[in-house]
């Protein structure tokens, strides 16, 4: 047993101190190995050791040791107490199953080991100096170095080296300069779609075009055209790229949210379609036609069905419940109208409401969210909720109580329950349900499109949401693009 007994001092004072300057002044952690059993005669020169407790000890943190193979146990010795560890276990972890603590800093168990901190200093037997236990193996054969003990060429560097560098060329040095909040800039809009976009350019060699304002990207792309009328030419077959949709293996259309504020927006839908048939887009084995939202939680809401009955709703309305509408146009709403919001980020919507309901954060709660491709992913609970905050679901439930309309759900599996009869494809986990829309049932729109070019949809990227407009980094981020 070449790394024989490990014995950690750590918690306690000992006669032997680090030598070396040490600015945190820590106690020497000792690693002496295996009793000198198989040879009397050096053991007979040596003082006599203290007796070693043997009974049985706690193991820090209740840390368990499991055996795969019962071949690969080992034993080694801390403090002369023996513990039997599988191959591959660090010293720390060894002493940890021996009951003893060895301080550490910025070792943890389900990280890298960087063995920067220096705190968990141990001694181990044939080791000339101490050694961080956390990136020690506890190996049958003493290893020579680990990431910051022994190293045959740092000592030669030492003793034979030079002091001074051989570098005599001018070093450039540049002047920190201000690159604002964030260290890299992202898009206007669609930051990460764009990234996806530009991911298949240089990988595949995709050819991409856009409609709408003339924009800078990062990846070789073609203008088409500035307004709807270029959808109409492309779905007619009139224009250039009309041939290289149709000769796409996979094509994608991808339609901007900013579609939705126009009025002619039945018209350019029924012209994407068109392409997209033409197109062969939409298929049995690929799905490529998609549709960008404005708005946070809009895919999951157009499942539950939760639409206006009308265009003219909210400005007729005398109750209006904000439940997370946080970028509802206020000036819609009637002066005589009560307004009650719910929400977590006060934001504008709460200077208007008559009363406020504080709601959890997303941070804050266990939660179900739909991204647009349809792909539902399940949260939990990151940090507690503050002051008098409550889940969504549980506010509405009390409300309902009040009312004397009082719903049958009391935990949150019985609102998933009810989430399954609605929209069962939000409760299914980590999948991707298709659209069950055939488009068939979609009316046919003769409608001429208006030739008004497209807009930008997004003015402010940095301010989208309650969230990023309660940032301070977003904040500064935004005033730097309202200075270009």
């Amino acid at each position: 047993m070449g790394l024989g007994l490990l014995a950690s001092k750590a918690m306690r004072p000992t006669t032997r101190l680090i030598n070396f300057q040490n600015p945190n002044n820590l106690f020497l952690r000792t690693i002496v190995s295996k009793p000198e059993l198989r040879n009397p005669e050096p053991a007979a020169a040596q003082p006599e050791q203290p007796l070693v407790d043997l009974s049985p000890r706690t193991p820090v943190g209740g840390a368990r040791v499991h055996f795969p193979n019962p071949d690969d146990a080992i034993e080694v010795f801390v403090d002369g107490y023996p513990v039997k560890i599988p191959k591959g276990f660090s010293v720390l972890q060894a002493c940890e199953v021996a009951g003893v603590d060895i301080p550490r800093f910025c070792y943890h168990s389900r990280l890298s080991i960087a063995g920067n901190c220096r705190m968990c200093l141990v001694e181990v037997e044939k080791s000339p100096k101490p050694v961080a236990s956390c990136a020690m193996p506890a190996l049958p054969d003493c290893p020579i170095c680990d990431q910051g003990g022994e190293c045959d060429l740092q000592d030669q560097s030492m003793a034979f080296g030079s002091d001074r560098g051989r570098f005599t060329e001018m070093k450039r040095s540049v002047v920190d300069k201000n690159l604002g909040p964030l260290v890299k800039t992202p898009r206007v809009e669609a930051a990460m779609v764009n990234a996806r976009i530009r991911k298949s350019v240089t990988a595949n060699q995709a050819k991409v075009g856009y409609i709408g304002p003339a924009t800078d990207s990062n990846y070789d792309s073609q203008h088409l055209g500035t307004g709807p009328q270029t959808l109409v030419d492309i779905a007619e077959g009139r224009h250039s790229f009309s041939k290289i949709i149709s000769n796409a293996k996979h094509p994608v259309i991808i339609v901007g949210a900013g579609i939705f504020e126009r009025k002619d927006q039945d018209a350019i839908f029924a012209a994407v379609e068109t392409i997209a048939k033409q197109g062969n887009v939409v298929r049995s084995d690929w799905n490529g036609l998609n549709v960008l939202l404005l708005h946070a939680a809009q895919a999951a809401a157009l499942d539950l069905g939760l639409v206006p009955q009308s265009e003219n709703s909210l400005e007729s309305a005398k109750f209006v419940y904000l439940m997370g509408a946080d970028d509802t146009n206020l000036d819609k709403i009637p002066k005589d109208a009560f307004v009650v919001y719910q929400g977590h980020h006060g934001d504008k919507s709460v200077y208007r409401a008559n009363v406020i309901l504080p709601a959890a954060a997303f941070s804050e709660k266990e939660g179900i969210y739909e991204n647009t491709e349809g792909c539902t992913q399940q949260t939990w609970p990151a940090v507690p909720t503050v002051g008098d905050s409550r889940d969504d679901w549980k506010i509405i439930r009390a409300l309902s109580e009040v009312a004397e309309v009082r719903l049958p759900y009391d935990t949150i599996g019985g609102v998933r329950a009810r989430l399954r009869t609605v929209a069962p494809n939000l409760v299914q986990i980590d999948e991707r349900e298709p659209a069950a829309l055939p488009s068939s049932l979609r009316p046919t729109f003769t409608q001429k499109v208006d030739p008004t070019p497209f807009g930008v949809a997004v003015e402010n990227f940095y301010m989208t949401d309650a969230i990023t407009r309660a940032s301070k980094i977003m904040a500064q981020c935004s005033a730097m693009l309202l200075k270009k």
